[in-house]
């Protein structure tokens, strides 16, 4: 089994079309309060090693803080064919459910992507079957051997927290710092498989990441983050406009 970025490129591509993505588990609609300060330690000095459990941590704990914030990913080493962007806005609600809402590009193909409320909505774009509905609504909690892929896939489909759940297991050093920008170059993480992958990762003063690199087997995804704090409101389609994706 293929456990390399890869991998998770090809299946989340085809769970952003299928209509399966990352589990959120509150109703989405709701606008974050105006942006917290987060108040953080000093940190560590320049050529420092640390576990990336404490990171992490702070970095979940600033997130949750900020309340919401937009992303741009972009992917490279992959074939056009099976090449990867996306460009969301998100909310943030607790360390482990965040909303969802923008577009996914695959292949040169672009869908609508909604995740929220334990459910994913995709909106495929035209043609489309006659009498079909616009959008397509899947349980995001799929179970069994395809759990631990999607878990890989939660950062291609925009997924903050999924940059969190990256670090897992792994060592970070700090490259360099300044200004309260930390720039740590992460080692070791096993979280989307295999013990090659490699993370560069920048956060800003309150500990809110603006950049990230994840690199392993060749291929890489590059990450910026920006407008930490703004309001964003995920809005899930109007029921009418929605069909269910089969089970099974």
């Amino acid at each position: 089994m293929r456990t390399t970025l890869a991998a998770a490129v090809t299946l989340s591509g085809a769970l952003a079309l299928a209509g399966c993505g990352s589990a959120a588990t509150t109703p989405a609609g709701s606008t974050p309060p105006a942006p917290v300060v987060v108040a953080t330690s000093a940190p560590p000095s320049v050529g420092a090693t640390l576990p990336t459990t404490g990171l992490a941590a702070r970095i979940s704990a600033a997130m949750v803080k900020a309340g919401s914030g937009r992303s741009t990913l972009t992917s490279h080493g992959l074939p056009s064919a099976t090449s990867l962007s996306n460009d969301v806005a998100f909310t943030v609600v607790d360390g482990k459910t965040s909303n969802v809402q923008g577009t996914l590009t695959t292949g040169g193909r672009q869908v609508e992507i909604v995740m929220a409320g334990g459910m994913s909505y995709t909106k495929l774009p035209p043609p489309r079957p006659a009498g079909s509905k616009p959008w397509v609504m899947g349980d995001a909690n799929i179970a069994g051997a395809l759990s631990v892929a999607t878990k890989r896939a939660r950062i291609i489909t925009g997924d903050p927290l999924a940059l969190v759940d990256s670090l897992e297991g792994g060592m970070a050093k700090v490259v360099d710092s300044g200004g309260g920008r930390v720039h740590y170059s992460v080692t070791g993480a096993k979280a989307l498989g295999g013990s090659d992958l490699k993370v560069d990762l920048t956060t800003g003063a309150q500990d809110l990441p603006s950049h990230c690199t994840l690199q392993q087997s060749g291929v890489s995804m590059e990450i910026d983050f920006r407008d930490w704090g703004t309001p964003v409101t995920v809005t899930v389609p109007p029921a009418d406009q929605v069909s269910t994706l089969p089970k099974g």
